[in-house]
């Protein structure tokens, strides 16, 4: 008995030396909480199937299988890796395999496998891969392989390599979206046919040391490079395109700095832009066998965050290309300003970007907004002269005051209005209706509608809200004669298009904005019968109105400029003369006259932003504080309780050498 208990405790001694390691080791087989954290090394791999499962390799921690070390299974979605430590397939293939959806891996450590470390299959998805560790793989079928997959972001601070090529390769149908590396990727990338890139941004390395570093045979939209794309192999290729490959915009910065111009392949990319950060660090390229490939042309420009110096020549920008390869060897490019003119010249198949002396942009920038912009600001405020002035002609007009038997009336009809310097005119549809309480009290509102409007070619308007208001009168007498107080409103919302004109060296600008208008009137008048047909009408109103145009910014030029929004307020008194004259049973004539002047008047200036040396501008010096308002009206009545207007009107408007007339045809029926 004693020799079985002897030999039971060493037993027990010798497993504890030989596989406690192995008792302390997770069963990592099925994640089955949605948090899991592995402190322990797994050898049998990881099975993620829950939805939602958070998983967490600490730093130190082996996960190894002999093949798919971390499987996130067909229905488990918004799965999250976490590696801190080592992901590895220890036989042949799949460090982590997805065929589900996996929102994020975050790698730190390591993920290793012979081939396919990161296998996305036909219809999966990865949301992001971020890597500040390694990802490898011992061959060719790459570190990251997409296989008929969507990879939303790669973005790589670290280590992604093969032993042969290629590190990521797009396959059978698959997509990538974003690209971005700062570390390094070796050997190479490979876009398959009928795949896609949509960006890649390099600004670390993307090597190959056997093939061709950049091998796309699908789409990539935009490859931006600011680091270095080598291909060390001889006769290789820094990038070489497949038959059907195709790269719209190609931005690069390799080149002069580093003695080492990218070298491409066949298929031209459609768009070629140089990177220039400065004299000495600049973009050159070489071109080569892609005579007879689907494109043979380039669009040639310099990208947008260059820094270029005038008077400067930027030696073999691009080596390879005849004339006929480049649609355009001339253009500008403007930063801040300045605008700098250029051209690419070439001996034999080299070209060198040259920059003509520079040109400040500001002083005739500064024309283009006194000439256009302050133009078109003047225009927008005259053009809600219908809702600000007070002109009777529209405020009065826009009455309704012939009732029958239910104390109602209705009115509606046409409008045309023109606005002298620049022309502007809009033709209007008015509806009015009124209600009278008694013979002394009644109200009134109207809607205004404009059909269309016909502007400058550098401005447009547009009705974002009908022009609608609504009055309140109240007379001594029921013929109208005595005293007649009467308070009305108008409001209006309209969006416009502003465009500032090519003067010089400055550029075009399109803004798109608002501009609101609405305004507060309170007009006393007392009615005088002079004759038995006619009464003669003294009135005197006061108004209160804003017309506000909302800042914006311009579309279009390379140095868009902003606008502040524009506020043009006033206080005003309004002094004339009415009258109406029964000219027959049927026809009546009817008018006034009268000056409005502003007894205060604020309007901000023009303070356009976006560009070093603009001035400020006034509008003020513009400004017209005293104006004529006349109007003439003809009422054709059909019986007692219909008519048919015909009126005309003017006024000048608030800035001076612009005045608006109009012509306004209604009918009325008392009801």
């Amino acid at each position: 008995m004693g020799g079985v208990l002897k030999r039971l405790f060493l037993v027990l001694i010798l497993y504890n030396i030989f596989f406690s390691k192995y008792l302390s080791a997770a069963d990592c087989t099925d994640v089955k909480g949605t948090t899991e954290t592995i402190s322990a090394t797994c050898t049998n791999g990881l099975l993620i199937k829950k939805d939602g499962s958070h998983v967490t390799i600490n730093s130190g921690v082996k996960v190894k299988a002999a093949e798919k070390a971390v499987k996130n299974h067909t229905g488990a979605t918004n799965t999250t890796i976490i590696n801190n430590g080592t992901i590895k397939a220890t036989n042949d293939q799949y460090g982590i395999y997805n065929e589900g959806k996996i929102t994020t891996i975050d790698n730190s450590g390591t993920i290793t496998a012979d081939r396919k470390t990161i296998e996305n299959t036909t219809g999966s998805t990865i949301t992001t891969i971020t890597n500040s560790g390694t990802i490898s793989a011992t061959d060719g079928h790459g570190a990251i392989r997409n296989d008929g997959g969507t990879i939303g972001s790669i973005i790589n601070s670290g280590t992604i390599s093969a032993t042969a090529p290629s590190a990521i390769r797009n396959y059978s149908g698959a997509t990538i979206t974003l690209l971005t590396n700062s570390g390094t990727i070796s050997n190479s990338i490979t876009n398959n046919a009928a795949d896609e890139i949509t960006t890649i941004i390099n600004s670390g390395t993307i090597s190959s040391t056997s093939k061709d570093t950049i091998i796309n045979r699908g789409t990539i939209e935009t490859l931006t490079n600011t680091g270095t794309i080598d291909a060390s192999g001889a006769g290789d290729f820094d990038i070489t395109m497949g038959t059907n490959g195709t790269i719209t915009t190609f931005n690069n910065l390799q080149g002069n700095s580093t003695s080492d111009p990218v070298t491409f392949e066949n298929s031209l990319p459609t768009n070629y832009n140089v990177i220039v950060n400065s004299t000495s660090d600049y973009g050159q390229i070489e071109f080569s066998s892609f005579s007879g490939q689907a494109n043979t042309t380039i669009n040639f420009g310099v990208y947008s965050s260059s820094s270029l110096t005038g008077g400067t020549t930027y030696s073999s920008v691009i080596e390879g290309l005849a004339s006929s390869n480049i649609t355009n060897t001339s253009g500008s490019f403007i930063t801040g300003g300045i605008r700098n003119n250029w051209t690419l010249e070439n001996s034999g198949t080299t070209w060198d970007l040259v920059v003509a002396d520079e040109i400040n942009m500001a002083p005739d920038t500064n024309t283009s907004v006194i000439k256009s912009t302050k133009t078109n600001v003047i225009t927008g405020i005259n053009n809600l002269a219908t809702v600000t002035e007070a002109n009777f002609a529209h405020l009065n007009t826009y009455d309704c005051d012939l009732f029958n038997e239910k104390n109602a009336c209705l009115s509606f009809g046409g409008r045309h209005t023109t606005i002298s310097n620049p022309t502007t005119s809009t033709n209007s549809l008015v509806l009015v209706g009124g209600y009278k309480f008694n013979k002394n009290l009644r109200v009134a509102g109207f809607y205004h509608k404009n059909l269309n409007h016909k502007t400058p070619s550098t401005f447009e308007l547009r009705d974002k809200t009908p022009l609608y208001g609504a009055l309140i009168v109240w007379n001594e007498h029921a013929d109208k004669s005595g005293y007649q107080l009467k308070f009305s409103n108008a409001y209006q919302l309209k969006s416009a298009i502003l465009i500032r004109d090519i003067v010089g060296s400055a550029e075009q600008g399109k803004g798109y904005t608002e501009i609101e208008a609405q305004s507060y009137i309170a007009e006393l008048r007392y009615g005088y019968n002079i004759l038995e047909n006619s009464m003669l009408s003294p009135y005197f109103a006061t108004k209160i109105s804003s017309v506000q145009q909302e800042g914006y910014t311009e579309v279009g030029p390379s140095s868009p400029l902003t606008f502040n929004r524009i506020k043009d307020s006033s206080c005003t008194i309004v002094g004339g003369l009415k009258f109406n004259i029964d000219m027959t049973m049927d026809l009546s004539l009817r008018g006034s006259i009268g000056v409005e002047y502003d007894l205060i008047h604020k309007v901000d200036k023009i303070e356009p932003t976006g560009m070093i040396g603009l001035s400020t501008v006034s509008l003020e010096n513009e400004f017209n504080p005293m104006r004529p308002v006349l109007s003439l009206a003809l009422d054709n009545y059909l019986s007692s309780n219909e008519k048919i207007t015909t009126t005309i009107q003017y006024q000048e408007l608030s800035y001076k050498s612009k005045a608006e007339t109009n012509v306004y045809v209604y009918y009325t029926i008392g009801l």
